[in-house]
Order: structure tokens, then C-alpha cells, then sequence
């Protein structure tokens, strides 16, 4: 999980995940896909993105 800044100055977060494929030896980071959620700063977004992020709110005990 990944927090950016956006050019515009707001924040967004990017899900990626590692993989690895021996057939073709290969392996590094790939992104799950845009979020098209929006934050006005950092702070925001640490707090906002675990209610979000369904294996993160997992993670805190919500269902």
C-alpha cells in the first residue's frame, strides 16, 4: 500500500502486490488499479485509507 501525491496536491492510494514468475524469470511490484479516492493531505489519508482497503480494515477486526 502506497500513499501519493497527486499533482494537484491532494492524495490517493495505490494497492500493489509482489509477484513472481520463475517461468519466465521474472518477479517485482505490479499495481492493483487507480483508486479513485481523493484526500486534502497526508493526515487524511493515513486515516481514511484503512476504512477503505477491505484486507486493512480486516486487519483493525471490522468485518
Amino acid at each position: 500500500m502506497n500513499i501519493v501525491r497527486q499533482p494537484d496536491g491532494s492524495y490517493s492510494y495505490v494497492e500493489e502486490y509482489y509477484f513472481k514468475n520463475e517461468l519466465a524469470e521474472i518477479d517485482g511490484w505490479a499495481s492493483l488499479g487507480g483508486n479513485p479516492s481523493l484526500y486534502d493531505s497526508l493526515e487524511t489519508a493515513r486515516r481514511e485509507v484503512p476504512f477503505n482497503v477491505t484486507w486493512l480494515a480486516s486487519q483493525r477486526g471490522e468485518p
